[in-house]
């Protein structure tokens, strides 16, 4: 709710036509991803959170009071943005629904924006390899690189600093790792955790497909 209010104090009602795109993923493929990406740079320096068992629990015993089980329920987000922006201001898009037809996700994303479908058709062929998944369903761990590690330095003790970097020097930084944690194969879920998860979530998965026409049952939101 706090990033909604924010966003309307920056964008006044008065001044601006404000139109709010809300991209959503099934939660148990959302919350590994999350924990992937974030783990080097937070939950690894988080003793609270520094597994991945420990951040599924909050998931899989739906603790709905935690901010994480609330930051993945799509139903409450939108209703916060709706009652922020008005509902008609608010867009939902899936992601599945861009792995499963990218033209008809560019095209309903050019509508959003109003802009010619024809000038961008062409991402909808771009085929990009999720290259933190393994074959056995593994989410790889976002490793921290030296830029990275340079980054959260600036940010804590110099936030005052205007530091300014060649492109060159930039790619030469983000080569180099500083991360060493194996924590790869445990960032998985069973079949039944992710059936556990999603039934979790399954009755404000229904009730936003209804309320928003995505036709959520088809991507396997709810059953």
């Amino acid at each position: 709710a706090g990033v909604a209010r924010n966003l309307r104090h920056f964008f006044d009602a008065n001044k601006f036509d404000v139109k709010i795109i809300i991209t959503i993923r099934k939660q148990h493929e959302m919350l590994t991803s999350l924990y992937a990406q974030s783990y080097a740079n937070y939950y690894s320096k988080c003793q609270a959170y520094n597994s991945f068992e420990k951040f599924s629990n909050v998931f899989l015993y739906k603790d709905s009071s935690h901010p994480f089980f609330y930051a993945l329920n799509y139903k409450e987000i939108v209703n916060v943005y709706a009652s922020i922006f008005g509902i008609d201001n608010i867009s939902v898009l899936v992601y599945e629904a861009l792995k499963d037809d990218p033209p008809v996700f560019i095209h309903r994303l050019c509508e959003i924006f109003d802009v010619d479908y024809e000038k961008y058709k062409s991402y909808a062929n771009l085929n990009v390899e999720n290259r933190r998944l393994t074959e056995r369903g593994y989410k790889k761990t976002r490793k921290m690189s030296l830029l990275n590690k340079l980054q959260i330095v600036k940010k804590q003790y110099f936030p005052w600093l205007r530091v300014k970097f060649g492109h060159k020097l930039i790619h030469r930084l983000d080569s180099v790792m500083v991360s060493n944690h194996m924590v790869d194969k445990t960032i998985v879920l069973s079949e039944a955790e992710r059936a556990t998860i999603m039934n979790n979530y399954r009755v404000d998965n229904s009730a936003l497909s209804q309320e928003m026409g995505l036709n959520l049952e088809r991507y396997g939101y709810f059953d």
